[in-house]
């Protein structure tokens, strides 16, 4: 996509030039320590995208790369559920925290770490502060849902203290090792994993449609079995659980259960998860920007069956980015995942810029490809008409990962903080900003918006780069070269996804010979809040 100035310069008038840059130099630093500026930080630079690079965001890379610093100097960024720890002074106030810090106990900056302790907690805190000893461990409540959290405080020495909280993150490895060892069945699996997630037994009654009566049944039959008396032993069982699986010894376990790191030919490090019982029929599932790797519980009971194999793409998660590869590079390392795990044909199956490499996978090596299904596929953002239309936040990022790379990078780093440190409840009203469809329905969904949070808290493990990188494919010609394809792709994107140029979608079907679907009353969000409309066309 070319970004000359000529594009800009008939709009140039209507921003107010320098008025506007200035706001935006002012905005730039007041969005460090207050992310209710962010809406108006991107406005401000889709404003100032229109005016000529020498009198626009050419000018601030300089601002924007200072920003970007102090924000990875404070200690503020969040890099995933892992990275749970703060800072605070011998009067117990919080000095710094990571953003998943903020969102798990709302420890920012200033707050008193004795608010989340209970009375125990407090006698050893005092201890470790008054210098009786420079190692603790106590337990911390979140904040709301006070669940116990297990912390470990160690002194650094002139007043200063360090917390971070051991690993809680429920896996996938979790699961086996309690129906193996402890003979639960799925529904009390189920049961375990709401528990350790904070909620309480009348909440999971209507989250599950049991009766309350029934879930305390379950609940007296988890204990008997595991030999446990009652909800809290069931969940500190969990985190011994966890915490084997952290172990060297039980790592080699977790990998058994399905999470492999493996290095490609090209020599890149990625992440891949597996589900699903090997002897399964494979599918290969190529997450997108949003939502992580793991599918809605709806679809993974109807596709129990399955061996699914998602790999983490470029820059997400713990999968290295490469800016060095093409988007052909990452589809033959796609095909060495497959060799890896044994696996000839395969189903796939892809969300948002997923669609991209099952595209290519499929023009590669054909024979290998028994179908393709791209949940509300991204096509390449080349044409400006589809640029201008779409949402403001989804623009910005797209156009300035080419125009200003400095610029994408703080918006990066600062949008990744916001959403992790105001939680799930506050996902679709910053993602999805400007599509009021998305908004409503994920919103209405607590399923949805626990799925999309987590899964973004798993794109920023590493930093920025995931993003980064998809602004930039999103803005490249990807498509070119792209033949019709063997097996027709099937495209299903949503009636009221405002994130899909349908113009752009039209002509890349036509390309590759894709059948078009539209799904009534869905969205961009519809992996999540819409999988009947799509899990039967898994594989068909």
């Amino acid at each position: 996509m070319e970004l000359a100035c000529s594009k800009y310069e008939s709009v140039a008038a209507v921003t107010g030039g320098n008025k506007e840059i200035q706001r935006l130099r002012s905005l730039i630093f007041e969005s460090i320590a207050r992310s209710d500026t962010f809406p108006a930080l991107i406005e401000k630079a889709d404003a100032a995208m229109r005016l000529e690079a020498d009198t626009g965001l050419a000018g601030l890379r300089g601002e924007f790369d200072d920003a970007s610093n102090v924000i990875l100097r404070s200690g503020t960024y969040g890099k995933g559920e892992e990275e749970i720890q703060f800072a605070f002074d011998s009067k117990a106030k919080v000095t710094s925290s990571t953003a998943t810090a903020v969102s798990v106990f709302g420890l920012a900056p200033g707050e008193s770490v004795f608010d989340r302790l209970g009375n125990s907690g407090r006698t050893a805190l005092e201890d470790i502060i008054r210098g009786r000893r420079s190692l603790a461990s106590l337990t911390l409540f979140t904040y709301p849902n006070l669940r116990p959290v297990p912390v470990l405080v160690t002194s650094q020495g002139n007043d200063s203290f360090h917390a971070i909280a051991i690993v809680l993150r429920w896996t996938d490895a979790i699961a086996p090792l309690l129906q193996s060892g402890y003979h639960l069945t799925d529904a009390e699996v189920d049961v375990v994993e709401l528990l350790f997630r904070g909620h309480q037994p009348k909440d999971i009654a209507q989250r599950r449609e049991r009766s309350l009566e029934t879930v305390r049944t379950q609940i007296r039959k988890i204990c008997t079995k595991t030999d446990t008396h009652g909800q809290a032993d069931i969940i500190h069982l969990v985190y011994g659980l966890i915490a084997t699986t952290q172990s060297n010894q039980a790592g080699l376990a977790a990998e058994a259960h399905g999470n492999f790191m493996l290095t490609a030919p090209s020599g890149r490090r990625i992440d891949v998860e597996c589900t699903g019982p090997d002897t399964g029929r494979p599918l290969l599932f190529l997450h997108g920007c949003l939502g992580g790797r793991r599918l809605p519980q709806d679809a993974l009971t109807r596709l129990k069956d399955r061996r699914i194999v998602a790999p983490g793409r470029p820059g997400h998660g713990q999968t290295q980015a490469d800016a060095t590869l093409s988007v052909q590079d990452v589809a033959q390392d796609l095909f060495f995942v497959l060799d890896f795990f044994g696996i000839g044909e395969v189903d796939v199956l892809t969300y948002d810029l997923g669609a991209p490499y099952g595209l290519w996978m499929s023009a590669i090596q054909p024979a290998r490809i028994r179908s393709l299904l791209c949940l509300a596929p991204v096509p390449p953002l080349t044409d400006w008409k589809d640029v201008w239309s779409l949402p403001v936040e989804t623009r910005v990022f797209s156009v300035l990962s080419r125009l200003n790379p400095s610029a994408a990078h703080y918006f990066a780093l600062l949008g990744g903080q916001r959403i992790l440190r105001q939680g799930p409840a506050d996902f679709a009203k910053i993602v999805f900003a400007s599509s009021r469809f998305d908004r409503r329905l994920v919103e209405r969904d607590e399923t949805a918006q626990r799925l999309f949070w987590h899964g973004h808290a798993w794109h920023v493990e590493r930093g920025p780069h995931g993003f980064l990188a998809d602004a930039k494919l999103s803005s490249q010609p990807w498509h070119q070269d792209l033949p019709r394809l063997q097996t027709p792709p099937r495209f299903l994107t949503g009636a009221k996804d405002r994130n899909t140029p349908r113009s752009g979608l039209k002509t890349l079907a036509n390309q590759v010979g894709a059948e078009l679907n539209v799904a009534e009353s869905s969205g961009h969000s519809l992996i999540h809040t819409s999988p009947a409309k799509w899990v039967d066309l898994v594989g068909a």
